[in-house]
């Protein structure tokens, strides 16, 4: 079965506009509509990227979308930075209260913790390594 290059290009471009670019999901559910395999699917955007300039300016966000949101990871930097005693499974019971009522999915104890890791290591790498030695 052939794919229909207008079709997947403006189903990317929707992506694009709404997430900033496109997953490896958004290509697996879009590989189904037209009867394809996703492999032939990402084969063929990764041609047309080469050889058309509106595939070209199509940004791939990897394989699927990152469990904290944004705003998700700022609140546990935040609280941690103003209280840095406070209990970290209080602030994962807030985040999964709040993700409860806005009926996301649940976030597992590993990711929140994973993420905590993470903004404790971004605010010891606030300079960049040739600011810590003088350098410039």
């Amino acid at each position: 079965m052939t794919i229909d290059i207008n079709y997947v290009r403006e189903r990317l471009s929707n992506q694009q506009i709404e997430s900033g670019g496109y997953y490896g999901i958004d290509i697996t559910k879009l590989s189904k509509e037209p009867g394809v395999t996703p492999r032939g699917l990402r084969k063929q955007i990764s041609k047309w990227k080469r050889s058309i300039k509106e595939f070209s300016d199509l940004r791939y966000l990897g394989k699927r979308p990152p469990s904290v949101t944004l705003e998700e990871f700022i609140e546990i930097e935040a609280r941690m930075q103003s209280n840095p005693i406070e209990v970290k499974s209080h602030v994962l019971e807030d985040i999964r209260a709040d993700r409860l009522g806005k009926e996301l999915k649940d976030l597992p104890p590993s990711t929140f913790y994973r993420a905590m890791k993470q903004t404790d290591l971004y605010q010891f790498d606030i300079q960049s390594p040739c600011e810590h030695k003088g350098m410039r």
